[in-house]
């Protein structure tokens, strides 16, 4: 058995269009039954909430959250 480790950095926070792709990832990795490594950076969450994109902050809670700095 092989084991794979899915990293993904979500740094956009001036695009909404961002918060797509994020969802995209993390319900196909769900789909699959893939638990991914989203590292997200402070103010992706901040704007996620600005947005109401609670789509995309309930699609993320099946996976691992590390931080990515606040600003970058």
């Amino acid at each position: 058995m092989t084991d794979i480790l899915c990293c993904f950095d979500t740094e956009d926070f001036t695009s909404c269009r961002a918060a797509d792709a994020i969802l995209r990832n993390a319900k196909l990795l769900e789909k699959h039954g893939i638990r991914g490594n989203f590292c997200v950076v402070g103010l992706v969450a901040r704007q996620l909430l600005n947005w109401k994109r609670f789509d995309v902050i309930d699609a993320l809670k099946y996976h691992e959250i590390a931080t990515h700095s606040y600003g970058h």
